[in-house]
């Protein structure tokens, strides 16, 4: 879950000097493939030079150059306001497109590590809790994510200037793996893990053939602690393929624990499905989706598998426009003894060819008239908008997609309206 982010100060001024974590293993060379480019920009530049070509769509590569006086920012050849959101958890500040708020750094790369593959695996190797600030820049290569017991964050100053042009994953594991979180950065091939990460402010596109986010549990072993996933406001598509996978398996019968996912406040657009989640016989944990704007997928949302497994899942105040299909399921929302399996609220369907697929029924509080968006990517509701205060205000994220607050109001959809 989120915590809520103070603005205190931008993210490149918050990296001072290393604290030292992992500085007995001396910092090594820089030959590492996912160190900067060579022409990678410096911390001013814009990001329209830091992004790679495959990074994504138009929306997803936004420049920040910094205006003439430092006001306004100008993103994809138009102009937005200062204080006004320009990116996934991204405010324009000063004139430039930034995370208005992050952690302080314990350790740079480049720096104190040639790359970043290089400080993952030393700082998971000695079970050292850090926060990694990534310097703005192109960085090639994938990056797997080593075993640990110390939690791990990756930091950049927005997706759009930090770069990784490559692919995240992680092995299956016997034990317990703390969580590994990416924030502010964009991830050019798909996210793979069977175990806790968490992705914030991010944006991710998919690798041929692949989900964009895929978190999958199959054969989950006796002795690992409970696994935990975070994607929030961040910017995903999957192309020929999911946005988001969740699978979840049948770790019941092996001893395993439970698996938590919470996706929410995410732009979710142009793949086969916005989200996929699916069961097998014996699964156990929760999975929740609230918040989340979809946008031009194939279908919407899917849900799949067996309802024996001790799976609660909740589906609540999303929107789902211009897909083909908007929710499919292949099983009913209660099982046979009428215990509620899938909670569905309070979502918005509207310009799809099919609201629902398969056994899939209205819910809720369900709105299917016109929600009144904006042109934005995601679109934030209108004023008037049937969507504004019709959302759950029990499950609404403190913050939106771009870091304005909610106010205590659930607006609909990823994006708080006027």
């Amino acid at each position: 879950m989120k915590l809520l982010r103070i603005v205190v100060s931008l993210l490149v001024a918050s990296c001072g000097p290393s604290t030292g974590v992992g500085a007995d293993a001396g910092p090594p060379d820089a030959t590492a493939s996912d160190a900067p480019s060579s022409d990678a920009p410096s911390s001013d530049a814009t990001a329209s030079d830091a992004t790679a070509s495959d990074a994504g769509s138009s929306d997803a590569t936004a420049s920040d150059a910094p205006s003439a006086d430092g006001g306004a920012c100008t993103v994809d050849g138009g102009t937005v306001a200062e204080g006004q959101g320009c990116g996934p958890g991204s405010q324009c500040i000063a004139g430039s497109c930034k995370i208005p708020s992050a952690p302080a750094c314990d350790v740079q790369v480049p720096g104190d590590y040639a790359t970043i593959q290089q400080a993952i695996t030393a700082l998971r190797a000695a079970n050292q809790k850090a926060t990694v600030c990534i310097a703005d820049g192109t960085y090639s290569g994938d990056l797997s994510l080593d075993y640990g017991t110390a939690e791990l964050t990756l930091v950049g100053s927005s997706a759009a200037r930090v770069i990784l042009d490559g692919s995240v994953s992680s092995p299956l594991y016997t034990g317990s793996p703390a969580i590994v979180r990416f924030r502010g950065v964009t991830i050019a091939a798909g996210v793979t893990s069977p175990w806790s990460i968490g992705l914030e402010d991010c944006i991710v596109r998919a690798k041929a053939n692949h989900p964009a986010v895929w978190m999958q549990q199959s054969n989950y072993y006796p002795g690992n602690a409970d696994a935990v996933a975070e994607i929030d406001s961040c910017d995903i598509a999957g192309s020929a393929s999911p946005a988001v996978e969740v699978s979840f398996g049948g770790n019941a019968q092996l001893g395993g624990n439970p698996l938590a996912v919470t996706v929410q406040n995410n732009w979710l657009h142009d793949s086969t499905i916005g989200i996929y989640f699916t069961t097998n016989s014996g699964s156990i944990g929760s999975f929740r989706a609230v918040h989340n704007t979809l946008r031009g997928n194939a279908t919407g949302i899917t849900i799949s598998g067996n309802q024996s497994g001790a799976i609660g899942s909740t589906f609540v105040s999303n929107v789902v426009v211009d897909s083909t299909t908007a929710i499919s399921s292949d099983r009913t929302a209660k099982d046979g003894n009428a215990n509620l399996i899938d909670d569905m609220r309070d979502n918005a369907l509207f310009g799809n060819t099919n609201n629902y697929g398969g056994l899939a029924a209205p819910g809720a509080g369900y709105i299917v008239v016109d929600p009144e968006l904006g042109a934005g990517a995601p679109p934030a509701p209108l004023g008037g908008s049937p969507l504004i205060g019709a959302g759950d205000p029990a499950l609404a994220p403190v913050l939106d997609f771009f870091a304005a607050p909610r106010n205590g109001r659930a607006d609909v959809g990823a994006v708080e309206g006027p």
